[in-house]
């Protein structure tokens, strides 16, 4: 009840939020939401101690998009979380749209992911790590990415070590095409995107 009631608070918010890139012709793309001052103030009222609300718009019109959470043990695929899957249809576009990703971090090794798009949502089961005492480095893509159709975009990267260090790439779509550099975390949560044109 919890999910859902939260669910409609990330609901209202968009709504109030509104769509800001309006540009038309622009090659698509997906980029974090521009928030004014009074929209982050919503956000930062519904937000909770543990929570995570990240909030995009994309610009295009696509026949499909996914968006889910994979998460990886020592470089190896360990499970899929939260699949958002919609499809364009004739009384809904998937075009120049919003999507909504709420992390519920219930405490340090509990997670739950929630994905919000055009009044679609989807919650996953709680995922648990087995290892304690796990450094943490996390954050989302923080300027535009290009949208190549039915290419896989990474949105948020979550790294966790039971190491002493953890390394940085600020281009986040580093993670695709070095995927070797996975197996130098205990877990790494991918949250990936993906549309397509046909």
């Amino acid at each position: 009840m919890k999910l859902f009631l939260f669910s409609v608070i990330v609901i209202m918010c968009m709504t109030i939020v509104g769509c800001t890139n309006q540009a038309t012709n622009n090659p698509p793309q997906i980029a974090p939401m521009s928030l004014s001052a009074p929209q982050q103030e919503i956000v930062d009222l519904i937000s909770r101690t543990g929570q995570e609300i990240l909030l995009f718009e994309y610009s295009g019109t696509f026949t499909s998009m996914e968006v889910w959470v994979d998460v990886y043990h020592y470089g190896e695929l360990v499970g899929t979380f939260a699949k958002l899957h919609k499809f364009g249809n004739s009384t809904e576009s998937l075009t120049d749209g919003q999507l909504a990703i709420v992390i519920h971090n219930h405490n340090r090794d509990e997670f739950t992911w929630t994905m919000t798009s055009g009044g679609a949502s989807v919650s996953s089961q709680t995922w648990v790590a087995s290892n304690d005492h796990m450094a943490r480095g996390f954050g989302p893509i923080t300027e535009a990415v290009p949208i190549i159709s039915g290419e896989e975009i990474i949105l948020y990267v979550s790294r966790f070590t039971t190491g002493s260090a953890l390394n940085t790439h600020g281009d986040l779509q580093y993670y695709l095409q070095n995927p070797e550099i996975l197996a130098h975390y205990t877990y790494v949560h991918l949250i990936k995107a993906r549309f397509s044109t046909n």
